[in-house]
């Protein structure tokens, strides 16, 4: 059968018809309408299969037909248990991905959190925008995430469910869409850097076509006879007609423009009488239709018919411009657009005279734009668009332009970028506008216009506008008479102006016959404001350097507000957030107003700086520097932890160096942050012994990496090196490796055993080898590894001598010494009073409080000779005196309680927050008062006898039997013993009984009779006290 028709498309909500797509297209389309205007349905959550990847305990629902009331969605993915679930999606090329989701009415929502990966292995917390939508109480609470500023290298999407304590099917996820970064609103965006952006832009700016969305055409795909006839049958508005075909019949979406095409003898069936509206179009039935539809029908047969005559005729008048396919090729959506996009702009064969043989044709410069739509060219030099000009002080309204001579309104949102070049403007005839209303506008061949950001703009040489681009020097020469707009408005000419700077902003270059000699200069510089405070841009805003600033958006004829990259519709009540960096283009007069609202940053370290070609390295990324921050300020952050704010072409226009702090810390615990941005808290007990909590987000780094701050969540509890911001917010993570040899660089755990032995004094060795001193951070894990408030961090003199650890031995060097240490307390040799521990003489004891107003102890003691204090917490400490004492009853010194008096002695341990622990009395006033002594020593070199006493630790309370000039004799009650006592290197006290006052003492005080308590560690003697009445 031989085919004469086809059609190019015609997207299916031109006419508000049935879609012309397939049946899954359709359902597709369905489930996007009915979750509002969300984008191109890629999951509608019926299965798996659209997902990457996805974790276990998850399952897909189908709504119940009696709980649909409470959904417009009714296909969901859920989970088995109330976990942190997740499913990965891939990113469409140029596109961003929104989860359609929902929530239990009256529940708190709990956030889903998203990371993105440029690899799929290794992943970074995204920020998404969120809308939650208000819907009736008895439905379950829409929410969307949009995820519009992921890093250009974000290949895929995980999304993490929250609540994680509450029930397992709340939240649910509906669906997950698709839409382009870049909006194009007199294009699409999928058809960008394309050979059909141009002519699909042309096409849906005059209303020809709408696309599948409002962004995508799908350029690729084929085009079946239908779409092409009614595409065809809009452009010559080809209507209506009796049925023709057998297999399109009147219910039939297209029947009207088949019908229509038919009657005007534009398009013909098979010879059985069908049009196979289904079947795709091939480039010559394309070439053929759109022939007939400008009257070329006569010459084409003429050069002999179907097909060569058609294709013939089609070369001739240019309908197969930049097409570039066989006669027999099947046409896609782009190479149709192309075709009807010369067609409706080519010259028709009009008839004039109608008659058989007498019938004749001419050409007159008709188009079916003209012809059909009152849609005429118009060519000149765009001048003034509002209250822009490039000549005169002229204002217009905001809807008006200037081309050539004629004042037009116009509807084309890109005209503006159109400033000061030749351009051909498609105009409609419009009763109420004198000259027409300009839809559609592009530059003339002859016209060029080339942008450069500030980074580029190198300056002025020799009548010369001097560029740095793609590594090379690109140069433009200028006129005296070169225009120089400035934000919009005419500022002078190039032979009357001394300077030409640019510290922020573009410049973009006209020129109208020779591309390389400019014949107008439009720089665009912007005054960069960081925010200080949310606000609305319209009222007084405040930057945080020069305070409470003004813009007179209300006083500009002109505006237009991008925020985050999208134009806003109503510029005053546009709002900025806390360190949004707002650039405002504002011209000399303050009647053109261009304002650019972002919040793009990069933190890291800078690693390199190279300002003879305006870059910076920045975490391994290069980055243009504006010009004004190339002072000593910027070398002084070398190699620093920097945040860089960047403006619309991506250079850094603001820079500051990150206060940290940081060291060696103790990481305790982590939990997930289930928030729209995934963060993780860290509580992190510092080398200073305070436990703090961080957050480690998408700018921290993890051994050198930025992971995102769900990554964290994996880390268990270890010694790490961090850095901290002063926002809190942690700027690197180090865990250690590991390493059995000594000094080495970096972070590294050199040692670790679970029985170390530890000998203290002087040597302060772990097993014999790795020594530690009181440069070393040691932290003490405590049992309870959940008790945050007994970790502590302190010196090697906490340690006990002679006793086994579980430890970690941190960056030993080469000499062996500990940089740092871990004590895990719950795997240790227990640690209680000790026998070096330090003994206190009592002098005064005091009620306190603590921070939380709970009853304390303060003992005021003398140790060693100087004045010392020893705190009992609310829990008290443990009495460990037991037998040492005869007749003894233990005391109680929880809550407050206070079983201490002036002169009594005790030995005690306190731990890092000098809170006493353990104690030991070696001395009580009851046995002062009633005369009891007693002798005792720890029995490891035997028990005591008449010839024994040496031992670890020793003490007596007796009476001096004889004094010598190095030392006394001491004889006790107890077992009348009598004992040598060496005075070299004792500590006397004088102790008044009477009144409990301690004074110091010395020899002289130690007389026969006296009573006197005496503690000895092996052979020396720390402590005598001598008891006066």
């Amino acid at each position: 059968m031989k085919r004469t028709a086809c059609l190019c498309l015609v997207l299916f909500m031109m006419l508000g018809m049935i879609p012309v797509f397939g049946q899954e297209e359709a359902a597709a389309q369905t489930a996007q309408t009915a979750a509002g205007d969300l984008g191109e349905l890629l999951d509608d959550c019926a299965d798996f299969s659209a997902a990457r990847a996805h974790s276990e305990e998850l399952y897909c629902e189908v709504t119940a037909e009696e709980n649909r009331y409470a959904f417009d969605d009714y296909t969901m993915i859920m989970r088995k248990t109330a976990t942190a679930q997740w499913l990965e999606y891939e990113i469409p090329d140029g596109q961003y991905l929104t989860f359609h989701t929902y929530f239990r009415q009256g529940e708190e929502i709990s956030h889903f959190s998203f990371s993105w990966s440029k690899d799929g292995e290794t992943w970074q917390d995204a920020a998404a925008d969120t809308e939650v939508l208000s819907v009736d109480s008895w439905k379950w609470v829409p929410v969307i995430y949009r995820l519009k500023h992921l890093d250009a290298s974000a290949k895929y999407v995980k999304i993490t469910f929250g609540n994680l304590t509450g029930s397992a099917w709340s939240p649910s996820l509906a669906g997950v869409y698709s839409n382009y970064i870049v909006q194009n609103p007199y294009g699409f965006a999928d058809c960008a850097g394309t050979p059909y952006e141009k002519d699909t832009s042309f096409l849906k700016s005059l209303g020809f076509v709408s696309g599948y969305s409002a962004q995508k055409y799908r350029p690729t795909e084929e085009i079946s006879r239908a779409e092409l006839a009614q595409l065809t049958a809009k452009a010559i508005s080809a209507s209506g007609g009796a049925r023709v075909f057998w297999d399109v019949g009147r219910e039939h979406w297209a029947a009207s423009a088949v019908t229509g095409l038919y009657g005007m003898g534009v398009i013909c069936g098979d010879e059985n009488g069908y049009f196979h509206p289904d079947d795709p179009v091939t480039c010559i039935e394309a070439a053929k239709i759109f022939c007939a539809a400008m009257g070329y029908t006569a010459m084409a047969e003429q050069h002999g018919g179907y097909p060569t005559g058609f294709w013939y005729m089609a070369r001739q008048i240019g309908l197969l411009d930049g097409v570039n396919r066989a006669q027999d090729e099947t046409l896609c959506r782009g190479d149709a657009a192309i075709m009807l996009s010369n067609m409706l702009r080519g010259e028709m064969l009009v008839p004039i005279r109608f008659g058989g043989a007498e019938s004749s044709y001419e050409k007159n410069g008709t188009t079916p734009l003209s012809y059909y739509h009152h849609i005429r060219e118009v060519r000149g030099q765009l001048t003034n668009l509002g209250a822009r000009s490039i000549g005169d002080a002229l204002v217009l309204d905001e809807d008006q332009a200037i081309v050539g001579n004629e004042t037009f309104a116009q509807k084309f949102s890109a005209l503006g970028a159109l400033m000061g070049q030749n351009i051909i403007a498609y105009v409609k005839t419009d009763p109420n506008r004198e000259n027409g209303t300009i839809l559609y506008a592009e530059a003339q061949t002859d016209s060029v216009s080339t942008a450069y950001t500030a980074a580029e703009f190198r300056g002025i040489a020799g009548q010369k506008l001097v560029f740095w681009k793609d590594g090379a020097e690109v140069t433009y020469s200028y006129h005296n008479n070169t225009r120089v707009i400035y934000n919009g408005r005419y500022e002078t000419r190039m032979g009357l102006l001394t300077e030409l700077k640019l510290d922020c902003g573009r410049m973009r270059l006209v020129s109208l016959e020779n591309e390389k000699r400019v014949d107008i200069i439009f720089v665009e510089e912007y005054t960069v404001y960081q925010m200080r405070a949310p606000g609305r841009l319209a009222e007084t805003v405040t930057d945080k350097n020069l305070g409470a600033v003004r813009l007179s958006i209300d006083d500009a004829q002109s505006v237009s507000v991008f925020r985050y990259g999208e134009e806003e519709n109503d510029p005053s009540g546009a709002y900025v957030n806390t360190d949004d960096m707002v650039f405002a283009a504002k011209s000399r007069d303050g009647l053109v107003l261009d304002i650019q609202v972002l919040h793009e940053k990069r933190e890291g370290v800078l690693q390199a700086l190279d300002q003879s070609e305006y870059q910076c390295t920045l975490e391994g990324e290069t980055l243009f520097v504006g010009r004004s921050l190339w002072d000593g300020a910027l070398s002084a952050m070398l190699g620093k932890e920097v945040c860089a704010y960047l403006d619309i072409e991506g250079a850094i226009v603001r820079i500051e160096e990150q206060s940290e702090k940081g060291g060696y810390g103790y990481l305790q615990a982590v939990s997930l942050e289930t928030g729209v941005s995934a963060k993780t808290r860290m509580r992190i007990v510092s080398q200073s012994g305070t436990a703090e909590e961080y957050v480690a987000d998408s700018s921290t780094r993890l051994d050198g990496n930025k992971v995102g701050g769900t990554a964290f969540a994996a880390l268990s509890p270890q010694l790490i090196l961090y850095r901290v911001r002063e926002n809190g917010v942690l700027s690197k993570v180090e865990t250690a490796g590991e390493v059995s040899s000594v000094g080495q660089n970096g972070f590294v755990r050199n040692y670790r055993s679970d029985r170390a032995k530890y000998y203290g004094d002087n040597l302060k060795v772990f097993d014999s080898v790795y020594q530690v001193s009181d440069a070393t951070k040691v932290f003490m894990i405590p049992k309870d590894h959940n008790a945050i408030e007994d970790y502590e961090v302190t010196a090697p003199s906490a340690l006990m001598t002679d006793k086994d650890y579980a430890v970690s031995l941190y960056d030993v060097d080469s000499n062996y010494h500990c940089s740092a240490a871990v004590v895990d307390l719950a795997n240790s040799e227990e640690r209680s009073l000790e026998n070096y521990d330090p003994v206190a003489i009592i002098t005064e004891v005091a009620h306190i409080f603590d921070k939380d107003q709970n009853p304390c102890l303060r003992v005021s003691a003398k140790v060693g000779g100087a004045d010392a204090e020893i705190y009992f917490d609310t829990n008290g400490a443990e009495d460990v005196t037991g037998s040492w004492l005869p007749g003894y009853q233990s005391r109680i010194t929880e809550n407050g309680n206070n079983p201490f008096f002036p002169g009594e002695v005790m030995q005690y341990y306190m731990d890092a927050k000098s809170h006493c622990k353990y104690f030991r009395m070696f001395l009580t006033k009851d046995m002062i008062q009633n005369g009891t002594e007693y002798e005792k020593n720890m029995g490891d070199y035997g028990a005591l006898s008449a010839k024994s006493y040496f031992s670890e630790v020793y003490t007596v309370f007796g009476t001096v039997a004889d004094r010598f000039s190095d030392k006394l004799l001491v004889t006790n009650g107890a077992n009348g013993y009598v004992r040598t006592i060496p005075l070299s290197g004792a500590q006397i006290y004088r102790l008044k009984a009477g009144d409990q006052k301690l004074l110091m003492g010395d020899a002289a005080d130690l007389v026969p009779d006296s009573r006197v308590f005496v503690r000895m560690n092996y052979t020396a003697v720390r402590e005598i006290v001598v008891i006066e009445d």
